[in-house]
């Protein structure tokens, strides 16, 4: 859609709060991170997300781009972790454990708001309810 994707200035990795322009579609989290770029808008795009690193979602057309993991669970982190992971966790000076334990904490309110952030894209971007 004529955007870009560089390297971030430094790798986001963990549950991190953002800033919304539309609190009842993306609330301000935390939210799942585990990248090292970010984007570039494209042209037309709205952003309505954001922290001090990176844009964390835009609107354009019918479409919603989100940069962190809303799909995230203790199990698929667990997997993540697994598959290498820990060791990107270790070297961003994090536990691996406490990663996955504040995952499980927060796992029932993550849901909630995931679930949140779909139907208001449905009825509010996509416009299919």
């Amino acid at each position: 859609m004529g955007g870009s994707v560089a390297p971030a200035p430094e790798c986001e990795i963990g549950w991190k709060s953002i800033w919304s322009d539309d609190p009842s579609m993306i609330s301000e989290g935390p939210w799942f991170q585990f990248h090292y770029d970010r984007w570039k808008l494209p042209p037309g795009a709205k952003e309505i997300a954001r922290n001090p690193n990176a844009s964390q979602a835009f609107i354009i057309n019918n479409s919603l781009a989100v940069q962190f993991h809303p799909e995230v669970t203790s199990d698929s982190l667990s997997g993540w972790l697994t598959m290498g992971g820990n060791e990107l966790v270790i070297a961003n000076g994090q536990s691996p454990d406490a990663m996955l334990a504040q995952t499980k904490t927060l796992e029932s309110a993550s849901r909630l708001q995931t679930f949140d952030l779909i139907d208001t894209f449905l009825s509010k971007v996509a416009k299919l309810i």
